[in-house]
């Protein structure tokens, strides 16, 4: 079962930078809607460095959960984050 993780909602949309590494962490959960959210509040911090790490989750992550775990991508507006978008979701335009 998957649990909604409305904590590390409220955390990701603050934008506050001391959320950082646990957002980076948070890439590592089993939880893929969890690690959407980090990826969403990393995206939220234009922490563009965490790009290397986000790829490394897509790239092992199973294929029917990587578009999903891809689309936080886009709200980079970076064009290396969009390339990775692109990657995993040919059709994002």
């Amino acid at each position: 079962m998957l649990l909604f993780p409305i904590s590390v909602m409220q955390l990701a949309g603050l934008g506050d930078p001391r959320s950082e590494a646990l957002l980076v962490r948070c890439l590592e959960s089993k939880n893929v809607i969890l690690v959407g959210v980090c990826e969403g509040g990393l995206a939220v911090l234009k922490k563009t460095e965490s790009l290397p790490q986000i790829a490394k989750r897509l790239a092992g992550a199973p294929s029917d959960v990587v578009p999903v775990l891809a689309w936080p991508l886009a709200q980079f507006n970076d064009p290396s984050a969009e390339a990775l978008l692109g990657k995993y979701v040919p059709d994002a335009e």
